[in-house]
């Protein structure tokens, strides 16, 4: 485990970067326009995935998602795509261990960068406020499934779950529940 959290660091030292771009994209082009090229680019990465064109998670790999996480979390809220498609062929508890030490870190980074660009409200932290119990429950649901879910069911998970990102993400971009 702690060989995977070593190498997940490529990961966090793309997402800084990553994190500075999205508050400067955030000041030059519209949300909306965002959404559609992280929607776009998901499902692109998702129809790899399942053409079995597999990136494995070097440390150059790690650190372009990382970087890719960092645009994408920081400007539209989806960040976990790159990583977890760049992780999908490990082992159940690495994956759900490295993705949460992951966000929990740069969902704080990404945070502090909105506020300085001006993309984070009181609003916006009331609405974290109210939203917190959900991961908090989910979490403990996780802890008691954890060995009943097997690896390929876990891949196909992680595939679907990005695939609904980029279904959203192109949704909200493109107005169609608006």
């Amino acid at each position: 485990m702690l060989y995977h959290f070593v190498f997940l660091i490529f990961a966090f030292l793309g997402r800084l970067p990553g994190t500075l771009v999205a508050a400067y994209v955030l000041m030059v082009i519209s949300t909306d326009q965002l959404e559609i090229m992280l929607g776009v680019t998901v499902l692109a990465a998702v129809i790899l995935s399942l053409a079995k064109l597999r990136l494995a998670p070097t440390s150059l790999n790690l650190f372009i998602g990382g970087f890719i996480s960092g645009v994408t979390g920081t400007a539209t809220g989806i960040g976990g795509p790159p990583i977890a498609l760049l992780m999908q062929d490990e082992e159940p508890e690495s994956i759900r261990a490295n993705l949460a030490a992951f966000f929990c870190v740069t969902g704080v980074i990404s945070l502090v960068a909105l506020h300085y660009s001006g993309r984070f409200t009181m609003a916006d932290f009331s609405s974290i406020v109210w939203l917190l119990p959900a991961p908090i429950i989910a979490s403990l649901i996780a802890y008691r499934v954890r060995n009943k879910i097997k690896k390929q069911v876990m891949q196909y998970g992680v595939l679907v779950l990005c695939s609904l990102s980029a279904v959203v993400s192109l949704s909200q971009g493109l107005h169609v529940f608006r």
